[in-house]
């Protein structure tokens, strides 16, 4: 099993027990996004559809997100939906210079995330009333020799790119619902 992969096993257990948030600074899944201040919604309640998408710790970062910044306002009507639709880390093996010292060439992985989920505004009776799409990626490369502090560091960032893109597009697509 390649070191981030079994790294991205192992950090799906540490965020099931994700606490308080810092007080400004990037998005990080292990602190929460409590931070970034709540999302109101134009509705009467929120939920998060944990559905079928196995997407591990960026999936349950994402969900992390969802709880931390997606709230109903006073006197909404209806039903926000949170969905995550795709969740995906691929790994590839990548050969230009990456090495630890000037001019060394290291074997390296490449790894790229992509995320995609949605908000869908429903009325009580459960009738479609619109919806609202954040999507996010992020790419790291890691030495295949990396040792776990440098897998966990990696994990961290590519983790935080793709749910920080995925946030700057709720942010976008929710302003204009206003």
């Amino acid at each position: 099993m390649r070191p981030l992969v079994a790294a991205l096993l192992c950090a799906g257990l540490l965020l099931a027990g994700c606490g308080g948030a810092p007080s400004g600074g990037p998005a990080s899944p292990e602190m929460g996004y409590l931070h970034l201040g709540p999302l109101f919604l134009p509705t009467r309640t929120v939920e998060i559809d944990r559905g079928n998408v196995d997407g591990g710790p960026l999936a349950d970062a994402a969900y992390l997100w969802a709880q931390d910044r997606l709230q109903p306002a006073a006197g909404g009507t209806g039903i926000a939906r949170f969905v995550l639709k795709r969740v995906e880390i691929r790994e590839r093996p990548y050969g230009g210079p990456t090495g630890r010292e000037e001019g060394m060439v290291t074997r390296a992985l490449r790894y790229q995330a992509q995320i995609e989920a949605e908000v869908q505004f429903l009325s009580d009776q459960n009738a479609p009333r619109g919806v609202a799409v954040g999507r996010g990626g992020g790419v790291v490369l890691l030495a295949e020799d990396a040792n776990p502090a440098e897998q966990e560091r990696a994990l961290d960032r590519l983790i935080s790119q793709a749910i920080a893109g995925m946030n700057d597009e709720f942010e976008r697509a929710l302003a204009r619902r206003r």
